[in-house]
């Protein structure tokens, strides 16, 4: 209240030397008074920027402010450590790992070379050389029940190389059946396959026909529109001209349009009486309508072209 008072009270001190002082007086007073607002103003941005720092002071303790700094800081270090750990150990499991791998190779190289040496070694054994079950059989230590077993010998033989014999024709029968069956497989494939392809070709071609034949129709189209605007424009044009033609003549034969300057008897031209444009100033004005209709006409023509020139660029 009490600034507001003063302010007022220096408002109306300088109202009245502005109403009594010369104009010179006045300026450097409306100086000074402005010198000392600013003033006033920086006092108080200093008082109130130390109100500030008073505020911000109030209730720190510099041991409380130094523990916390020194929390902080262990803290920190702490991190750092942590992740310095966290980088070693994960640089020795990237170690662990490619140890792992290495000793995997190694163990399925051997595994590979112990399995090579045992297929060499039986590569290396003669062909049905399997080892005996048991003793061979002597005929002179055997008796009368061995017979039967000999004597089924040579048939058991014979049997088994029939069921070979025919096991094997239907193994080689039953081999060119299914090589018979894949190969109809593949000629019904390789059918199909042509058939679907010439088809897509078929279609693709006849899309590509139709587009073409409805690109073709929507130019003809829009030429035929073009054309027959034009012929429209042409017509609209030649009606206005024949309608302007015909305005001109009836405006330049008209009695109160073009009459004379010798309205009286005596042949006195009274110009303060206005009775119309003589014939050659309205024939004049319409001359200076003509040229004008020309150049807009002009203009709008050169802006047909380069409309369509852009099109056909367009197109």
């Amino acid at each position: 209240l009490a600034r507001t008072l003063c302010r007022c009270l220096l408002l109306f001190v300088q109202t009245q030397k502005e109403m009594l002082g010369t104009p010179h007086r006045l300026a450097q007073e409306r100086d000074e008074v402005e010198e000392s607002r600013i003033a006033a103003r920086r006092v108080r941005e200093a008082s109130r920027m130390q109100r500030f720092k008073t505020m911000r002071k109030q209730g720190v303790d510099p041991v409380t402010v130094k523990a916390q700094v020194a929390e902080c800081a262990r803290r920190k270090a702490e991190d750092q450590e942590a992740d310095r750990r966290y980088a070693a150990q994960m640089a020795e499991v990237g170690l662990e790992v490619e140890r792992q791998t290495l000793r995997d190779v190694e163990r399925r190289k051997a595994h590979h070379s112990k399995l090579r040496e045992e297929w060499d070694r039986h590569r290396a054994l003669p062909k049905n050389d399997a080892p005996k079950l048991g003793d061979p059989i002597v005929p002179e230590k055997c008796g009368l029940a061995t017979l039967q077993t000999l004597t089924g010998c040579p048939r058991s033989s014979e049997k088994q190389a029939r069921q070979v014999r025919t096991w094997a024709a239907e193994a080689v029968a039953s081999k060119k059946a299914r090589e018979a069956r894949d190969k109809e497989e593949e000629r019904r494939f390789h059918e199909w396959e042509t058939y679907v392809l010439e088809e897509r070709d078929r279609l693709e071609e006849k899309a590509t026909k139709d587009k073409v034949e409805a690109r073709t129709s929507l130019r003809r189209e829009y030429e035929s529109t073009v054309a027959e605007k034009k012929m429209g424009a042409l017509e609209e044009k030649r009606r206005s001209e024949d309608a302007s033609r015909d305005e001109i003549q009836r405006n330049l034969t008209d009695p109160m349009l073009c009459e004379g300057y010798s309205v009286h008897d005596d042949g006195r031209v009274r110009v303060d009486h206005f009775r119309g444009f003589t014939r050659g100033q309205t024939k004049t004005i319409y001359l200076d309508n003509e040229k004008i209709k020309e150049t807009k006409a002009h203009l709008k023509e050169a802006q047909l072209l380069y409309d369509d020139a852009f099109t056909k660029h367009l197109n």
